[in-house]
């Protein structure tokens, strides 16, 4: 694994889905330095991405436990950390949201 690789956190509840993402990244020489698989988890864990040097999140939106979208997590990212881009996806469907911030990518990976 690269030294220079970006650091990552993966925010999936789809464990085979999550095993894949993590795999390719780490692949591609990047460090992933956290996951969560739930809306709570996700919530929670946005204190320790400074202490975790997170670089980038990838956010699977809709998640066990609710919307990450509906759930205020995008404008919190926005507000407090709007360095770190979220690559936002989701595998079974596809719906763009526009954001008012240029890190936010929407990706459909899987139409």
């Amino acid at each position: 694994m690269s030294e220079s690789g970006a650091r990552v956190y993966i925010i999936e509840d789809n464990q085979d889905s999550g095993v894949i993402l993590r795999s390719l990244l780490e692949c591609w020489g990047h460090h992933v330095v956290g996951e969560a698989y739930w809306v709570a988890t996700a919530l929670n864990s946005i204190g320790s991405y400074r202490e975790l040097g997170v670089q980038i999140v990838t956010l699977d939106r809709d998640l066990y436990g609710g919307d990450v979208v509906d759930s205020g997590y995008l404008k919190f990212m926005a507000r407090e950390f709007p360095e770190i881009p979220i690559l936002d996806w989701q595998g079974y469907q596809y719906q763009e949201y526009h954001m008012t911030w240029e890190s936010r990518i929407s990706v459909n990976w899987m139409q």
